[in-house]
């Protein structure tokens, strides 16, 4: 068998990813059956009735389970004990970023002190008053404890268990570490490229060069979704890549030893993980570097797919969790595709060989090598994005090989800036290197608004439709070595019909009341079909609810109800179209009862300052207030969505975004604590289904 590490890293990954997604009562089952099918691979592989596939597969399958069980047991479960209780704790601010409005922060803290047995606990909160990375600070903290559905960035992160502020935060000194250390750097060389470029474009250069987001607006992050250039804007292998390759470059005329160049670039390689924060997806990127490099420095052969392969394997050993983000396995697939179109590419070549052809052919072969790149790419992240319903950009076929090119001037560009900006005496030269960033940018920018526009072409599927285009690659590759395309092809529409057909089926008359926004007053979206309701509660959540309506298909905006108290903007006008407009601080006296579409009908009732809305599906009702409002006045509610605004009377359960308001605390309904997009999906006569929330009370 070739490349054994890399099929052992591989199916390490995915066997680790499989135990994040299923119950952790299954996990010592399947690890006992994975087993015994190992015995059995191994004793026909010692009887040469069977490769060495089969064992190796199974192998890394039943330690990657052993391995998370390791994991669960001894790290991640003493820290979830801590959920449900509190303590007055010393913490460490080691990420902290503006909040958005820019009244507030949101950080990420080490603990340091005041948690039995749980030193360096790591959380993050939100609406946490202003401190800078370093601050040690001293408060009370309640911790509880995070969804494992929609939890999975913060375990993949090292954050098992989430906090809440229970006390006013007070800095009590400083403590900084080396990761404090390289994180001031990054946002000191953020500051420097932020202030050679205007608005949007240092956005986009301090995320691509230096790996800071914080500055990227929602409307940024929308219009290189529709493009299908949100990679780069997440610092991965692609970033190394093109740093890697112009460093190598100069320290071959500088030095020309190549086992010294080996060792410049390891070194470069570290320090560029911990200046970007050593996320997934660029340690995945760093260890295969460093491999590739210790293979030179070692004077051994060098292989892609077994770098990959190692490195996958110690991200999962030293944290199981990163197997889920996303970020990784965006990484590790584009990759893949990479490497796949590579060899595509040279088999065609060869194909082709040296025959003299005309200009119009030649222009094509060319032209579909120059596709073969984006085209692998796409094939091979498809999973990951139909998995995680990220949705699916078709221009980014297009679009990439313009922008890709761009990238490696913003990137080298900006890095040169932080650099040299930060010089008194040759600062001056970095503006001929923002010049050169700038007009990258503008170019990349236009493109990509190119792009949103055509936002209709941006597709998110999921469900049995998904399904069905997952089940495409086992048959794809049974395919490929049965040789039997024809066959392939007939079974694999019949299978997308299928699908599409199924989710059709399924979505016929279900309406979705969905939370739009992560601030304390969330908008909420209800969706039947292509049309929707948008219940409106902070001028913050606009593009929160944009991006629901295009996950759930909804053309139509049919009912636009202002909930707010002060309502003066009216800019959701051009961005929803609305075919009805209620201004409830204007427009209301009493009470109001629409019916926008089938099944469903939309109370509307004021209070004085305070206003309701109600969502009432067949006789299920989901309430949310603006103002102070007392609930008792009105019919029972199933489920109430928190706001800022002082509610009395409520019945049901209370759906609440992490930062409780005050006035939650007071009241003694059931409280589900919002982890993600959260939404609920009633089926009229039929069920009630709550996505990514959690039912008990303290959980997040």
């Amino acid at each position: 068998m070739k490349r054994p590490l890399a099929v052992f890293g591989f199916a390490y990954l995915i066997a680790m990813l499989a135990a994040t997604r299923i119950p952790l009562a299954a996990i010592l089952p399947c690890l006992l059956l994975l087993a015994a099918a190992f015995g059995l691979a191994f004793l026909l592989y010692n009887r040469k009735k069977a490769g060495a596939t089969a064992p190796v597969v199974l192998a890394a399958a039943c330690a990657a389970l052993l391995v998370f069980l390791g994991h669960h047991f001894l790290v991640a479960r003493p820290v979830q004990a801590l959920a449900g209780r509190q303590f007055n704790v010393q913490a460490r601010v080691t990420q902290a970023a503006t909040s958005y409005g820019g009244d507030a922060m949101d950080v990420t803290l080490e603990v340091l002190d005041g948690v039995p047995g749980g030193k360096g606990t790591r959380v993050r909160l939100v609406a946490f008053p202003e401190v800078q990375i370093g601050d040690v600070v001293e408060m009370e903290l309640q911790f509880y404890a995070l969804n494992s559905k929609t939890a999975a960035s913060s375990y993949a992160k090292g954050m098992y268990v989430g906090a809440r502020v229970r006390s006013t935060p007070v800095v009590v000194g400083r403590s900084v570490n080396l990761l404090c250390a390289m994180r001031l750097l990054q946002y000191k060389a953020s500051e420097i490229i932020r202030t050679m470029l205007p608005g949007r474009l240092s956005s986009v250069a301090v995320a691509m060069a230096v790996g800071d987001s914080r500055f990227l607006s929602s409307e940024t992050k929308a219009a290189y979704r529709m493009a299908g250039l949100s990679h780069t804007l997440v610092v991965s292998g692609m970033h190394l890549s093109v740093l890697c390759g112009a460093m190598a470059a100069l320290f071959v005329k500088l030095f020309r030893r190549k086992r010294v160049v080996s060792v410049l670039c390891m070194g470069l390689v570290l320090l560029f993980m911990a200046f970007t924060g050593f996320t997934p997806s660029i340690v995945r990127s760093g260890i295969a570097y460093s491999l590739i490099y210790s293979a030179t420095l070692f004077r051994r052969k060098a292989d892609i797919y077994t770098s990959l392969g190692v490195a996958a394997l110690l991200l999962c050993t030293q944290n199981p969790f990163a197997a889920a983000d996303v970020g990784l396995l965006l990484s590790f697939t584009a990759t893949l595709g990479a490497l796949a179109s590579g060899q595509a590419g040279k088999k065609l070549q060869a194909k082709w060989g040296q025959k003299p052809v005309g200009k119009g052919r030649a222009v094509a072969r060319k032209g579909l090598v120059l596709l073969l790149s984006p085209l692998c790419v796409t094939v091979a992240t498809l999973p990951v994005l139909l998995l995680f319903n990220l949705g699916v950009a078709p221009l980014s076929l297009l679009i990439n090989i313009v922008a890709l090119p761009l990238l490696t001037p913003v990137v080298l560009g900006g890095i040169g800036m932080a650099l040299l900006g930060g010089l008194p005496l040759v600062g001056w030269l970095a503006k001929p290197l923002a010049a050169m960033v700038g007009f990258a940018l503008v170019l990349l920018e236009w493109h990509t608004n190119l792009c949103a526009r055509f936002d209709f072409l941006y597709l998110y599927i999921s469900g049995a439709l998904a399904l069905a285009l997952l089940l495409l690659y086992p048959l794809g590759l049974l395919a490929a070595k049965t040789k039997k395309i024809k066959a392939f092809a007939v079974v694999g529409a019949v299978v997308v019909l299928a699908g599409a057909l199924l989710h059709t089926g399924l979505r016929a008359g279900t309406v979705q009341v969905t939370m739009a926004g992560s601030g304390s007053n969330p908008s909420l979206v209800v969706t039947q079909g292509t049309e929707c309701v948008i219940i409106y509660r902070d001028r913050r959540t606009a593009y929160a609810v944009q991006q629901i309506m295009q996950q759930q298909g909804a053309k139509k905006c049919v009912l636009f109800v202002d909930l707010r108290k002060t309502n003066q903007s009216t800019e959701y006008l051009a961005m929803f179209a609305p075919q009805q407009v209620v201004v409830a601080g204007a427009d209301l006296i009493g009470n109001a009862e629409l019916t926008p579409f089938t099944n469903t009908t939309i109370w509307l009732q004021k209070q004085g300052e305070g206003m309701l809305a109600c969502v009432d599906i067949e006789g299920y009702r989901v309430g949310t207030t603006t103002g102070a409002v007392n609930m008792g006045l009105y019919a029972p509610v199933d489920v109430f969505v928190a706001g800022s605004g002082a509610t009395q009377g409520l019945s049901g359960q209370v759906l609440a975004n992490g930062a409780w308001p005050d006035w939650l605390q007071e009241t003694d309904a059931p409280v589900l604590t919002r982890t993600g997009q959260t939404a609920v999906v009633i089926r009229p006569g039929k069920s009630v289904l709550f996505k990514e929330a959690s039912t008990d009370g303290m959980d997040g």
